[in-house]
């Protein structure tokens, strides 16, 4: 697949590393405001990745995100089913898999 996208195979990957993982916040409204203005992309565009990752952790609490329920699940799922189906459509593929 490297060889492929133009990529060095030799690469090695440590996937260990969790990225975007989802967390709760502590304050969703101020998440939500620094995300909406802007703030956040601008922020982080510039901060190292170790000083990211603590001011990411100040802002949300250690604990597991709650699963979707199969009320909240289904709501999404209809919200999104015209959407999948006309990518699918698009790239010419079966993606009857993402509905279930």
């Amino acid at each position: 697949m490297f060889e492929f996208i133009g990529v060095d195979k030799n690469i090695i990957f440590d996937f260990n590393e969790k990225h975007n993982e989802a967390k709760v916040p502590k304050n969703k409204y101020f998440i939500h405001l620094i995300s909406v203005l802007g703030i956040k992309k601008r922020i982080f565009r510039i901060l190292p990745k170790n000083i990211k990752k603590n001011i990411k952790n100040s802002f949300f609490k250690d604990e597991k995100v709650t699963p979707l329920t199969p009320q909240e699940r289904n709501r999404i799922m209809n919200y999104y089913v015209k959407d999948i189906e006309k990518l699918g459509k698009l790239v010419n593929r079966d993606l009857n898999n993402w509905m279930r």
